[in-house]
């Protein structure tokens, strides 16, 4: 299962390398080795395939891989964008990729969890802070899973 989740990543330019957190020495305001970067379609794409490549080089070249998006939010964005175009921006870009992956390879399916949480009540899907899935939606999610994948 790879799950995609955000397009927005910070490059080390001392190591030319990208990372998925934060650098410390951004929060303290020390942008000298590091900038923000917000991946596109493309590059998204490209290091998906890779990711599906090496995976099926090093382990199995018959692998069944199952793609998703994460529901969760962007909490900040260091794009300069509003959170929520930040947000949808992310998501979207994700969503056309994993969509690409799973049109391109019938060992690649596409399990809609983003769908499920974004598109049910918010109500019975979120937690109040709108950020945190709700265990009852999680667990509906694994069920729905199971019941198409594990029978």
């Amino acid at each position: 299962i790879v799950t995609l989740g955000l397009i927005e990543t910070w490059y080390d330019l001392k190591t030319n390398t990208y990372l998925n957190f934060t650098p410390s020495e951004v929060l303290a305001g020390n942008l000298s080795r590091f900038e923000c970067r917000i991946t596109d379609y493309a590059e998204n794409l490209e290091a998906a395939k890779y990711l599906i490549d090496y995976l099926r080089t090093h382990f199995n070249p018959n692998l069944k891989i199952i793609v998703t998006v994460s529901p969760v939010p962007l909490n900040v964005s260091f794009s300069g964008q509003d959170i929520a175009q930040a947000n949808t921006l992310s998501k979207s870009t994700l969503r056309t990729v994993a969509q690409k992956l799973a049109d391109e390879d019938e060992n690649i399916d596409y399990f809609p969890s983003y769908e499920m949480v974004t598109l049910s009540n918010p109500t019975d899907a979120w937690l109040p802070d709108h950020r945190h899935v709700r265990r009852e939606m999680v667990s509906r999610i694994m069920q729905t899973f199971v019941q198409h994948y594990i029978g």
